[in-house]
């Protein structure tokens, strides 16, 4: 059963606000009303931001590019031929199989991984077929990323993809290996004396390679053989950082003589402007940190599709009618459901220029009040129709971004100014009075500097 954000969310703000009430422990009168009026109004935990998840073009099949010669058959088979790719994918594709490097910048959940993981793969699989020993081809990609859980998961995937290959079609060419901190001495070994095509890696893990003399003879295959790096989360590498993995970057690719193919991927580089605007933006800054050149032509972003049918609902009639319907029980209601397109349109997509884009997330409360205005009835009754649409669309394996900010207790200071709370709790300095940072007794020093906040 799908796991219900809005249920979580509430346990979460509901656990956190009994610890609050729990521990905290106010002496002066005052202030105490103040702090649970302030907690009663939520001043801690605001109302969530929503922004549901999007649908994505469709492409081509696995199965349909490996029939018209687009990619070998063994790709169609490793990843699988069933699989539609989005349109992205296959863009991002077709500048991989080209050898050209490249920048994506599409949001979460829009498989990026496979942007990079298709042309490499494919490449494996026809080296493998031109020279089966696979001599001339050991490590040819090297895959970069910020830490190591993202390591561990794209390694747990590939080994998804080869075990499914290997039970339909006997032993897969393809080898790939993980080189970090994390690593045991046998595999790092391993690595070195018999590279694999594919070795993930963490930048420090890739600064230290480069370093240490126990790692030369991996070094050595790697200009050698090198065809493809990949950076992944190209918007982590900032200031300092960021420089220092730009240079060993260019280290590597000086090296192995330059011609080395550079994929950098992201879901946030540049929001601003228009799309020609945010593409040239995204091309300076990967151009920068990887050190090729990236034209606008060659950044590949997401193009978005509506899932729902019809048309928003607009008038109040309309509006009060989509609120007042059952929440849809199949796909196919809940493309027709008009709740559904006015909650797409809201918390889903918007249009700028002749492209859809993602909407910025909005707090449900916010668009919960704007649904209730227009329909003239009550937010609350809005708000629960929203979520009972929205949960319909949890019961068919998509899961919209439900994003929680929970707020801490500033720490307590003293102030001079009058004792009259209420008329001055509308000041910041004396609001950040009222807050308890731990529980504390009226016979602590911290009860005492309260008191004497309220008093001088």
């Amino acid at each position: 059963m799908p796991l219900d954000p809005f249920a979580l969310n509430e346990q979460a703000r509901n656990t956190y606000e009994q610890y609050l009430r729990a521990t905290v422990n106010v002496a002066e009168p005052r202030l105490a009303q103040f702090v649970n009026d302030e907690l009663d109004r939520g001043l801690l935990w605001p109302d969530p931001y929503l922004q549901t998840s999007p649908q994505f073009e469709k492409g081509s099949t696995l199965a349909e590019l490996a029939a018209n010669g687009t990619i070998h058959q063994g790709t169609a088979w490793f990843f699988g031929e069933h699989i539609t790719l989005h349109r992205h994918q296959e863009e991002a594709l077709k500048h991989g199989l080209a050898g050209d490097s490249f920048a994506v910048a599409t949001g979460t959940g829009s498989g990026k991984s496979l942007t990079y993981l298709l042309p490499i793969v494919d490449s494996i699989f026809r080296q493998h077929e031109a020279d089966p020993s696979g001599s001339r081809y050991k490590l040819s990609a090297l895959l970069i990323y910020p830490m190591n859980a993202l390591i561990n998961s794209q390694f747990e995937a590939l080994e998804r993809y080869t075990e499914d290959y290997e039970a339909k079609h006997g032993p897969c060419p393809v080898r790939f290996e993980k080189y970090t901190g994390q690593t045991s001495q046998d595999v790092r070994t391993k690595v070195i004396n018999d590279p694999p095509h594919i070795l993930l890696t963490n930048y420090m893990m890739f600064d230290l390679i480069l370093l240490r003399p126990t790692e030369r003879p991996l070094v050595k295959v790697m200009t050698q053989n090198l065809r493809t790096m990949v950076v992944d989360e190209l918007h982590f590498y900032r200031g300092r950082q960021g420089a220092d993995v730009a240079m060993l970057l260019r280290r590597l690719r000086q090296r192995a003589g330059g011609d080395v193919q550079m994929i950098g991927t992201s879901a946030t580089i540049a929001t601003e402007g228009g799309r020609a605007e945010r593409r040239a933006a995204i091309a300076a800054s990967a151009s920068l940190l990887l050190g090729s050149e990236i034209t606008a032509e060659q950044v590949v972003d997401e193009t978005l599709a509506r899932e729902c049918e019809g048309p928003p609902p607009s008038t109040s009639a309309e509006l009060r009618a989509a609120i007042n319907l059952p929440p849809p029980t199949t796909v196919d209601e809940f493309h027709q459901h008009p709740l559904a397109a006015w909650i797409e349109e809201k918390f889903g997509l918007r249009r700028q220029e002749d492209i859809l884009v993602r909407s910025e997330p909005l707090e449900l409360s916010t668009g919960a009040a704007e649904l209730a205005a227009a329909a003239g009835l009550a937010r609350q009754h809005a708000e629960e129709a929203i979520q009972a649409v929205i949960s319909a669309r949890l019961d068919k394996g998509e899961t919209p971004l439900l994003s929680a900010f929970i707020s801490g207790f500033p720490p307590v200071r003293r102030s001079t100014r009058p004792s009259n709370l209420p008329s001055c709790a509308t000041s910041r300095w004396t609001r950040a009075t009222a807050w308890i940072a731990s529980a504390y007794s009226s016979r602590s020093p911290c009860a005492a500097a309260a008191d004497r906040t309220t008093t001088s």
